[in-house]
């Protein structure tokens, strides 16, 4: 703050917080304020006030302080200012979002194929152990197609009346 004559203004609050005061001024407020003890108590706590902001060390800034709040003034006069927070652009993590959904869709993907891999497997032992006990061909047999026709006319009658009373019932 610079060193000034005060005006000569009634208000010796003005007068002390928004200058230093010289000496003489001093002088004079204090002379004004005499008579009156609660404005002497609240100039003295000013000007103490004063001492204790001067007494404190220059607040140190960025080098770019000044760079940063000249963009920041014309971000905001150019309009921007309704442009929300970074974090809230959700647009900006879609291509991620993109790559972690098709991740995800190829790790199911591949899941399921191995365990459709794992159930055929497990169906087809299964298989080949019942037609082992029951005395039924082998899958190799299977290829012959004269083994098919002879599966199909050797089926008991009575297995089919079986399935059609099966089926029949509700």
């Amino acid at each position: 703050m610079a060193t000034q004559e005060p005006s000569e203004t009634p208000d010796w609050l003005d007068a002390v917080a928004s200058r230093r005061l010289t000496g003489e001024a001093l002088a004079r407020w204090r002379q004004r304020t005499a008579g009156d003890p609660m404005a002497r108590a609240r100039l003295n706590e000013d000007l103490a006030l004063n001492q204790a902001l001067d007494a404190l060390p220059a607040a140190t800034v960025s080098s770019n302080f000044l760079a940063r709040i000249e963009t920041r003034i014309a971000r905001e006069e150019s309009g921007d200012r309704h442009r929300p927070p970074a974090a809230w652009r959700w647009w900006r993590w879609r291509p991620a979002g993109a790559w972690g959904l098709a991740a995800a869709v190829a790790l199911a993907a591949g899941w399921t194929w191995r365990q459709q891999e794992v159930e055929r497997r497990e169906f087809a032992s299964r298989l080949a152990a019942l037609s082992a006990t029951v005395g039924l061909p082998g899958v190799e047999s299977l290829d012959d197609f004269e083994t098919v026709r002879w599966l199909q006319a050797s089926a008991a009658p009575g297995d089919v009346d079986l399935l059609a009373v099966l089926d029949a019932e509700p």
